[in-house]
């Protein structure tokens, strides 16, 4: 273990001690090295009077069944990483927990694997009790938490096993203490979680409950990947030879990330028409590519990352893999079940309203596939028409925003309040991708609805024109005197009032309330019913924590 650490170090180690005894049932393993001579980052060429040389060290301590590592400028062998098992998810997430426990910070992942959805996020207060709302709070899990227990403050990350105490420098004997101090903390740990943390997602045991598991989709995080990639001494290879142009790889990256549909091929699971394969493992899942295993990077930072991209992929977790079980999630090694989706069902109903008019549409604009310069009026079954003769006289101004570079198929604007909507017709009944699309539009627009007066002024143009190839307007005002500035300067005077409202309005003739209520009520709720509870809970979560009224109209 000690070769591989300082293979890329002087061989004049500063300390360099093999399991010794500081206390009796406690041993640990130091080495302190240079490492080998190197140019700064910010030069192009080597100069021998120009280069750095760094101190690091690699502590292995060992007590009963578990081991400590503390280590800087080096990387956990990769055959030892594979033989150590992480800290029990709960216990780690538990071990600072007190009634009267701080956290100040807190960093989440969402289980949502939608192309649109939003990946990671973090809050800090001086409290965060009194902050995070327990409403979606299920779609995300704990990947950092830090916080105080009085003065003695803490940060722990669960996914990694990662536990840091504020305190001073330590010798090596007190520092075996510490070690051995925590280890009795995780293994006389009490379950129970406290109650902010419990309103977030927990893990499940793998090895029991993944063989009725069936994967349906996977989400690759290329964030990570573009990060290593970028820097400027990391060198890319391709089957041997050296990428001179990052760009090619740039791409590539891009083709990968977002989510992928997996389809079931005898006993593997692959996403169609590719050469990537979900290969199901004893404690976990493995990514499998035949390209990524002929990508490798070099002269990453601290060479912590050298290796192929599969290997890259796959030993940071950098994928998540998602069920026709919908409340299952695979995330960084470890399995998830969002229990509470199912327990907050009843109150997804409430964001469901009837629209009897839905029962009669047909398609979204016209009958015919392409419109006609003739066309004065949507279709008499689309929903466009319904939108328009439900909502337009509700408002002072009802704008059609549908193509290019849309906000919305309608916008309609009133005296302190702004409404989007966002209509789909479809023919499928059960279908959760066809929700998935219009959920996704209407969240990647959320921002949109508090524009600025330049991003206004250049809608202007569109909003005074008829609609592609047909004679219907896109503008109607309720007094004909006025026009579209007159429009822009009342969505303009409305962000300046306190009670100003925001509504993201979804219209879609493939739902039906009185169809998901009745689902709802089998103990064991069909999995499309799940995804579309699941694809609810992601719409009204990020609508209310952008301050904006979620509504979905459908069918009785």
């Amino acid at each position: 273990m000690f070769a591989e650490i300082t293979s890329d170090s002087t061989r004049c180690f500063l300390v360099n001690i093999v399991r010794d005894s500081v206390l009796s049932d406690v041993e640990y393993s130091i080495r302190v090295f240079k490492t080998n001579k190197k140019k700064p980052s910010f030069i192009n060429q080597y100069d021998e009077y120009w280069t750095e040389q760094k101190i690091g060290y690699f502590i292995f301590i060992e007590y009963q069944e578990h081991v400590a590592i503390l280590k800087k400028y080096a990387s956990i062998p990769k055959e030892i990483n594979e033989k150590l098992d992480p800290i029990d998810y709960n216990s780690l997430v538990n071990m600072f927990t007190k009634s009267d426990t701080n956290f100040r910070k807190i960093t989440l992942q969402n289980l949502d694997g939608s192309d649109y959805a939003l990946r990671n996020k973090s809050f800090e207060s001086l409290d965060l009790r009194n902050n995070i709302s327990p409403i979606g709070s299920n779609r995300y899990y704990i990947r950092s938490v830090n916080g105080n227990n009085g003065n003695d403050k803490f940060s722990v990350s669960p996914n990694s096993s990662r536990i840091n105490e504020y305190i001073s420098s330590k010798t090596i004997t007190e520092l075996c203490e510490w070690v051995k101090m925590t280890v009795d903390r995780i293994n006389s740990i009490c379950t129970s979680q406290d109650s902010f943390l419990s309103v977030f997602a927990e893990p499940v045991n793998f090895p029991t409950t993944n063989s009725a598991l069936e994967p349906s989709s996977i989400l690759i995080f290329y964030s990570k990947i573009l990060e290593i990639a970028e820097n400027e001494d990391t060198k890319i290879f391709h089957r041997g030879k050296e990428l001179t142009n990052k760009s090619l790889f740039y791409k590539y990256i891009e083709m990968i990330s977002r989510s992928f549909d997996v389809c079931k091929e005898g006993k593997t699971y692959r996403i169609p028409n590719s050469f990537l394969f979900v290969k199901q493992q004893k404690n976990g899942y493995k990514l499998k590519n035949k390209t990524w295993d002929n990508i490798s990077f070099q002269s990453t930072p601290n060479g912590e990352y050298d290796g192929t991209l599969s290997s890259f992929i796959n030993q940071n977790y950098l994928f998540n893999i998602y069920f026709s079980e919908l409340e299952y999630i695979y995330s960084n090694n470890k399995l998830f079940k969002d229990s509470k989706l199912l327990a907050s069902k009843g109150v997804f109903l409430e964001y469901l309203h009837e629209l009897k008019e839905l029962n009669n549409t047909e398609y979204e604009k016209f009958s015919f596939q392409r419109a006609h310069s003739i066309q004065n009026e949507w279709g008499t079954k689309s929903i466009f028409k319904v939108v328009e003769d439900e909502f337009r006289n509700n408002y002072s101004f009802f704008i059609c925003d549908d193509l290019g570079k849309e906000w919305a198929d309608h916008i309609g604007i009133g005296k302190s309040k702004v409404s989007f909507f966002v209509s789909k017709s479809k023919k499928s009944k059960h279908s959760a991708s066809d929700f998935q699309d219009v959920v996704g539009q209407a969240l990647k627009n959320l921002g949109n609805m508090t524009p600025s007066r330049a991003q206004l002024d250049n809608k202007k143009s569109l909003w005074l024109q008829k609609y592609s190839q047909t004679d219907i307007s896109r503008f109607w005002s309720s007094d004909s005197n006025n026009n579209i500035d007159d429009a822009i300067s009342l969505w303009l005077e409305n962000m300046y009032k306190p009670n100003y409202i925001k509504e993201m309005c979804l219209v879609v003739d493939f739902l039906s309330k009185e169809e998901i209520k009745k689902n709802m009520e089998y103990a064991e709720p069909k999995s499309e019913t799940l995804q579309r509870l699941w694809i609810i809970s992601s719409f009204v979560h990020d609508c209310l924590e952008s301050g904006v009224t979620p509504k979905i109209y459908c069918k009785p």
